[in-house]
């Protein structure tokens, strides 16, 4: 709704070209005629959040459609809206912001996305509240929003006309007499689900006769590679290796924009057409056949293949193991049960803390979360001679209802010698992006924000090209690291996380850096390799592995409204925290 003066506006322009009935017409297609012109939609994701329930954004609801989308475990992505073009998107990102959200604009690219057959059924006006139960015969839900001022919604989607029309049948019999057949883009189409229904999963009643009407609809199924064939679409990589790898995770790649072209794709087509993986043209767009000449890589490469076998084997071996500390709080909000039995059994103060903020989010008693804070700031600092202590009274009892004085006085015991050699989780700046970094960018001599240590950041070390790349390395890297090797890979590794989370474009002589970095750190390899036939054995493999997983980093950073340039420089600096101190052995 942000962007209907521009839409009345060039509307008032046209009419004086057009007679009346062609006026109208055109008004009422050019929703659909800007999104084919611009082949990609806006959309404001408002954050990552734990089990996030949809009466959390009442506030913003009134403005714009609200949904989600599972992210990993217990997490999910929180949308807001669908926009034709980035300024309207970022006109909404501000008021959103407003409201105490830390969201950003992401794009979704609508070309060359496979089409899907619906039964749209009705419409409803975006600010009005949806009675999701009345709609519980028509079948499965999913919402269209390309007009700013209405929600479409769709069922299906069917795998072919015939029964799609049949279906149109049953549903005018429902009462919705207007009821039709379209065909529609699937980047388009957001499921509709508990969150936006604003239903608890646990007391979700899954007998349903809604069962019986999907098994009457149900897609054909094509493999990711006969689309990407068929339809010039990069294939999920993840999706690719479950033939070798299929008790790996689901990692949260970005989607490769097919029409950007970009060095890493050019040097990923050079490597794939020398080694006989790619037949296509080296134009540096990654299309449809680098997808398939990667894939065949996948399927192929005998290094890939035994990385890919030995990561299964320490994934199953790390099931049985014990956890400690920094893995405790690094996974609690995958495993709060576990990881709070495991927390109360630990002495340490900071364990105290931890147990304090899981009772916080679950909306626990608030006595019993001062009484677990208060104790833990009690013992890391009482008594303690301290430099430059904390610039806060630890002798007071304070009380937390509010999660950002929280999150401060978690960094000051985060920064306290005692607990100096344990990482802040990532997932605490992904799920309270506005009130972390305001607590962890808080000038204090005691805790400087520069130094503060992060724990692996998941979403990249996840991504399957990344992790077998990290697979290689470490059967290249020397055996024991020296101390001062550590220190600088627990450097590398902050500076990746921080990344991650707050991504700064590098300015021109950082990137002239980066660059150079690049073409003289394959110029060593390339001449080691001669050296060292561990190295030589590896090589091509550890290429492709670099370049896929740069194309994906680049699209990582323009999902977060970087240029293409500004998004290589950032993915080439995260490269470089996973290969420069492992690998410098080969550059001696």
């Amino acid at each position: 709704m942000w962007n209907l003066a521009f839409i009345y506006k060039k509307s008032s322009e046209i009419s004086q070209l057009l007679p009346m009935k062609k006026l109208v017409l055109w008004i009422w297609l050019f929703p659909i005629a800007l999104i084919a012109q611009n082949n990609a939609v806006y959309t404001i994701q408002i954050g990552t959040f734990v089990n996030p329930k949809i009466s959390e954004f009442n506030n913003i609801q009134p403005s714009g459609f609200v949904y989600s989308e599972p992210f990993q475990d217990k997490f999910s992505k929180v949308f807001f809206g669908e926009f034709r073009d980035a300024l309207s998107a970022n006109d909404a990102l501000e008021a959103i912001n407003l409201q105490g959200f830390g969201g950003f604009v992401k794009q979704r690219t609508l070309h060359n996305a496979p089409s899907a057959i619906v039964v749209q059924f009705t419409t409803q006006k975006i600010a009005a509240a949806v009675n999701w139960e009345s709609y519980k015969n028509v079948g499965k839900l999913y919402t269209i929003l390309t007009d700013p001022n209405i929600i479409k919604l769709v069922t299906g989607p069917f795998s072919d006309m015939a029964t799609a029309r049949k279906r149109v049948e049953t549903i005018r019999a429902l009462g919705y007499k207007d009821a039709f057949v379209k065909t529609i883009n699937t980047n388009l189409l957001h499921e509709v689900g508990d969150f936006e229904m604003g239903i608890d999963p646990i007391k979700r009643n899954l007998n349903t006769a809604v069962d019986v009407i999907l098994s009457e609809g149900t897609v054909a199924q094509k493999s990711s590679s006969q689309l990407a064939e068929a339809k010039n679409i990069p294939t999920s990589f993840e999706s690719q290796t479950s033939k070798i790898n299929t008790t790996q995770p689901k990692s949260n790649t970005p989607e490769i924009r097919p029409l950007i072209k970009r060095t890493s794709a050019l040097d990923l087509q050079k490597l794939l057409k020398l080694n006989k993986f790619y037949k296509g043209s080296l134009d540096g767009f990654y299309g449809g056949r680098t997808a398939v000449g990667y894939k065949n890589f996948v399927d192929t490469d005998l290094q890939y293949k035994k990385y890919a076998l030995l990561d299964n084997f320490l994934l199953q071996e790390k099931g049985g193991s014990s956890l400690d500390f920094q893995e405790v709080i690094d996974k609690l909000p995958q495993n709060p049960n576990s990881a709070q039995t495991a927390l109360s059994k630990n002495e340490l103060p900071l364990s105290k803390a931890y147990q304090a903020y899981s009772l916080m989010i679950n909306g626990g008693n608030l006595s019993k979360i001062n009484q677990l804070m208060n104790a833990a700031i009690k013992e890391t600092f009482a008594d303690k001679k301290i430099k430059n202590a904390p610039p806060f009274d630890f002798n007071v009892n304070y009380s937390y209802e509010d999660m950002s004085q929280f999150l401060l006085h978690l960094r000051y015991l985060h920064a306290a010698p005692i607990n100096a050699k344990y990482s802040i989780p990532c997932w605490l700046f992904e799920n309270h992006p506005k009130a972390a970094f305001a607590a962890f960018k808080a000038n204090s001599k005691f805790a400087s924000f520069a130094n503060t240590k992060i724990s692996t950041c998941e979403n990249f070390d996840e991504w399957l090209p990344i992790k077998m790349m990290n697979n290689i390395i470490g059967d290249l890297q020397p055996a024991n690291l020296t101390a001062a090797q550590k220190a600088k890979q627990a450097t590398l590794t902050s500076a990746r996380n921080f990344q991650y989370l707050f991504p700064e474009k590098l300015d021109e002589n950082q990137k002239a850096i980066t660059d150079k970095w690049l073409i003289d750190f394959w110029k060593q390899m390339d001449s080691s390799a001669e050296t060292y036939p561990v190295l030589g054995k590896n090589l091509i493999t550890l290429k492709v592995l670099f370049f896929q997983s740069q194309v994906l980093l680049e699209d990582y950073f323009m999902d977060k409204e970087f240029t293409p340039d500004a998004a290589e420089g950032l993915a080439l600096t995260v490269l470089k925290t996973y290969v420069e101190v492992p690998l410098e052995v080969y550059g001696n």
